[in-house]
């Protein structure tokens, strides 16, 4: 499957920081592009073209605890 823009394996462990210690499945998530597109890159009317965000790596996603226990008993 052709993606609609170059992206390469090295763009994304930039992303995520390193592909170490993930399982197979993990794997399929981050390098096959026929289960995902990557976000496109925002065009006029996107959110992120009217409100530039900076970006985070995997990593700092993980450092801000995004699972968090009681958003989901919140839920239940």
């Amino acid at each position: 499957m052709k993606i609609p823009f170059n992206i390469s394996r090295s763009d994304i462990l930039k992303a995520i920081g390193s592909d170490k210690g993930l399982n197979e499945l993990e794997k399929r998530v981050f390098f096959d592009f026929t289960l995902f597109y990557p976000i496109p890159i925002p065009k006029p009317g996107d959110w992120l073209y009217e409100h530039p965000e900076q970006g985070q790596t995997f990593e700092q996603y993980k450092k801000r605890d995004p699972f968090r226990l009681e958003a989901f008993e919140a839920n239940k």
